[in-house]
């Protein structure tokens, strides 16, 4: 029986190593990343328009004649914000409670930032506003209206929760005699930085 030379047994040992090395690299990419998101370069030249995927967790980067791109896995562009709901019906708004909002809906939601809409629907009284508030009662948006019988009071706003909180939709009714009834409804859709 001839065995190998000492030196191919080496090279050959050398070549198991490197290509396992390699293979296991490859199966620690991060592409796409943890939250999903392939990054790219894209060559400038107008004559060349190469695109390469790069992992930037193992050291990938663009070269200065390349544009960086960023889409999500689940398609093109960014990715899909979040949104959440709340309604509410036949809240009781009392009779002169001017000074005092009455919640007619709230909406809890996470940290972030949020574009949020909101009506109330008033039933009976005369003289209400409706007040769009963020967390501690700040006012973001009012809007008022007198109702013999019905009317939409609609508010909106954009409101950042850097820890999260809730978001209220408060009535006030100026009426000395009559109370009134609200429906409510409001809407938060996660945006990205507010400008």
């Amino acid at each position: 029986m001839r065995l190998l030379p000492r030196g191919r047994v080496r090279l050959a040992a050398l070549v198991v190593v490197v290509v396992g090395l390699a293979a296991g690299g490859i199966a620690y990419a991060s592409i796409p990343d943890g939250s999903g998101v392939i990054h790219a370069c894209y060559k400038t030249n107008p004559n060349v328009g190469n695109l390469r995927v790069i992992d930037p967790s193992a050291g990938g980067a663009c070269n200065p004649a390349e544009t960086a791109l960023d889409w999500s896995q689940a398609g093109t562009g960014a990715s899909v914000p979040d949104a959440w709901d709340a309604t509410s019906t036949e809240i009781a708004l009392p009779k002169n409670t001017f000074f005092t909002a009455t919640t007619v809906v709230s909406l809890s939601l996470p940290a972030g930032n949020y574009f949020v809409a909101a009506k109330a629907a008033i039933i009976g009284g005369v003289g209400f506003v409706c007040e769009l508030q963020g967390p501690g009662g700040v006012v973001l948006d009012s809007s008022g209206g007198v109702s013999d019988d019905s009317v939409t009071l609609p508010v909106q706003s954009t409101v950042s929760l850097p820890s999260g909180g809730t978001v209220v939709l408060g009535c006030k009714n100026n009426n000395t005699l009559f109370d009134g009834r609200a429906d409510g409804h409001i809407n938060a859709i996660q945006v990205g930085t507010l400008h």
